[in-house]
């Protein structure tokens, strides 16, 4: 125990790294990270209860959010350090990092150099998919092997609850981007439902549209690291798959 927290604590501090890892990823194996948003405390259109990225205080939440698109690492900077990690071992790439990775206006080009260099990995995006609704945004994601989408609420009052988003992301808009993505992608789209007894009796109701859309893969997660380490049992989570029909759903418990 004390040394699975002495890991967690590292890959913590790493994410906020340009590139870092491999980390364990249970959906994924062993997973190199590109963080595009550089090394800061969080830069989001969210601000998650369960963010691993925090604890942070109100006034902090509110200097961490962002709606506008822009380069925050030159690609030439993210090229480089990803060139020191080549030799590593991993299984896929990840864009994830500091916050939410589509805010960042070059992440179609720093995806198309990272393929010309290792075209043998699957890069995969973790996303909040908050900036779906725009088209330019789905344009540059077009390009990634796995998009891996995440839903924790499909109406207003729940999404406030659990991603706080900033005020002018609405949820209406989000699930409209999903629909629009899941018709322009080519790759792999997969969702993923963090849950916590604050959504936890929002489940069929989150089901009913993931079905809709029909994702390749659906993986029904829960916190299990800090702040908000308060992860749903085994017991809890896995008879929730039950709502997603015949889609295929993972848990970390699997």
């Amino acid at each position: 125990m004390k040394n699975s927290g002495i890991i967690l604590i590292m890959e913590e501090r790493e994410v906020r790294e340009i590139v870092y890892g491999p980390v364990h990823s249970w959906r994924y194996g062993k997973s190199l990270g590109i963080n595009l948003l550089g090394k800061v405390k969080r830069i989001c259109t969210f601000s998650c209860i369960y963010c691993e990225l925090g604890p942070f205080s109100i006034k902090e939440q509110k200097e961490l959010y962002a709606i506008n698109r822009s380069v925050f690492v030159p690609t030439d900077l993210i090229i480089d350090e990803f060139k020191k990690f080549m030799d590593k071992d991993f299984d896929v790439i990840t864009f994830s990092g500091a916050g939410e990775p589509t805010l960042a206006k070059n992440i179609k080009e720093v995806c198309e150099k990272i393929k010309n260099f290792k075209p043998d990995k699957k890069i995969i995006l973790l996303t909040n998919a908050s900036l779906f609704y725009l088209d330019d945004a789905r344009k540059d994601i077009l390009n990634f092997d796995i998009i891996d989408a995440k839903i924790d609420a499909t109406n207003e009052e729940f999404f406030k609850k659990i991603n706080k988003p900033i005020e002018s992301i609405k949820i209406e808009n989000i699930l409209t981007g999903i629909k629009e993505l899941k018709k322009e992608f080519k790759g792999k789209f997969h969702i993923q439902i963090m849950l916590t007894h604050v959504n936890l009796n929002q489940v069929e109701k989150i089901a009913n549209f993931v079905k809709k859309i029909k994702p390749d893969e659906v993986h029904l997660n829960t916190p299990t690291r800090e702040p908000w380490k308060k992860p749903l049992g085994t017991q809890v989570l896995l008879p929730l798959k039950k709502y997603f029909d015949d889609l295929k759903v993972r848990t970390p418990y699997d």
